[in-house]
């Protein structure tokens, strides 16, 4: 990650801090629950994606005590899973229960698609699955807007975590593009 964009190294700082307490089972952390809000462009998925990476790759180092055996983390792309049939859905409800870590990706991302408000439900129940879980949440979703855009048990759900807010950060990528070319 170019730690020399905007916010980028806040989000490092942040996702850091979240596996290092995650990976330790840091009982004084200030929340188990850390959302990387912010527009498209700003880092949040490659953070996620960076700590999924991290936490997979070395559980067996990271985990000879804190917890009796190295814990299951998780890793959803929100837009891919809400709109499972139901027995697919029951299977990541019961991976979820299994983790000790759950990463979403994109978290709100399916407000324009569906209308059934099912995903709702759906993101309601997860959370609450995910309730003594350590879970890293990304969302183009300010923090502002949490009770516009989510339903408000939702959003009251969302109040125990940690909110790094990316607002008016600036798509890195057409940088990206400029640099290689």
């Amino acid at each position: 990650m170019d730690e020399e964009t905007p916010g980028a190294r806040k989000i490092a700082r942040y996702a850091e801090r979240w596996i290092k307490a995650a990976a330790t089972n840091d009982p004084a952390a200030k929340s188990r629950w850390l959302v990387l809000a912010g527009a498209t462009g700003v880092g949040k998925t490659h953070a996620l994606r960076k700590a999924y990476q991290f936490l997979r790759n070395h559980s067996g180092d990271l985990w000879p005590r804190p917890y009796a055996m190295p814990p299951g983390v998780v890793c959803y792309t929100w837009s891919r899973i809400v709109g499972l049939g139901p027995m697919s859905w029951d299977d990541i409800e019961v991976e979820a229960q299994r983790a000790r870590m759950v990463l979403i990706d994109d978290m709100g991302s399916e407000t324009d698609r569906f209308r059934t408000g099912e995903p709702v439900e759906r993101l309601r129940t997860l959370l609450d699955v995910c309730a003594s879980k350590w879970l890293l949440v990304t969302t183009n979703v300010p923090k502002a807007k949490f009770l516009d855009v989510f339903d408000a048990r939702v959003a009251s759900r969302l109040e125990r975590a940690v909110v790094l807010d990316l607002v008016g950060v600036p798509d890195y990528r057409p940088r990206l593009i400029k640099d290689t070319e």
